[in-house]
């Protein structure tokens, strides 16, 4: 049955998109912009991925969590701002259609210990 593989292919939930960082982002460190570069072309539908996407960026700290909904265009750029040291995880996934996505795991550098009174600092000025 040739048409089974059109509504049920065997890429449902594959690791289908390229999330990288911008070589413009040297070293990641808390507290400046760090961009991702995410790359449809792999995807199995002409166009890449089929909306609505989410995203969501995993921190050590909870004040690092992002999840966003894209309902009207797939972003081609994504620029975050990370408030913690430590390992992050950037995760973007089509919500509906064959659920392919894209995932990237990077360091944030920073002193750990100089984060809490980064945020006083911050938020003082």
């Amino acid at each position: 049955m040739p048409w089974i593989d059109t509504f049920s292919p065997t890429t449902v939930g594959a690791d289908r998109f390229k999330v990288s960082l911008d070589p413009r982002t040297l070293s990641p460190l808390a507290f400046q912009a760090v961009i991702f570069l995410v790359d449809y072309s792999a995807a199995d539908v002409e166009g890449g991925a089929v909306l609505p996407l989410e995203l969501v960026i995993q921190a050590p700290s909870i004040d690092g969590f992002v999840r966003k909904e894209y309902t009207r265009g797939r972003p081609s750029q994504i620029v975050y701002f990370p408030l913690s040291a430590g390992t992050h995880l950037v995760r973007i996934s089509e919500t509906g259609h064959n659920r392919a996505f894209g995932a990237l795991s990077f360091e944030v550098g920073g002193d750990p210990a100089d984060q809490g009174s980064a945020v006083l600092r911050r938020v003082s000025a």
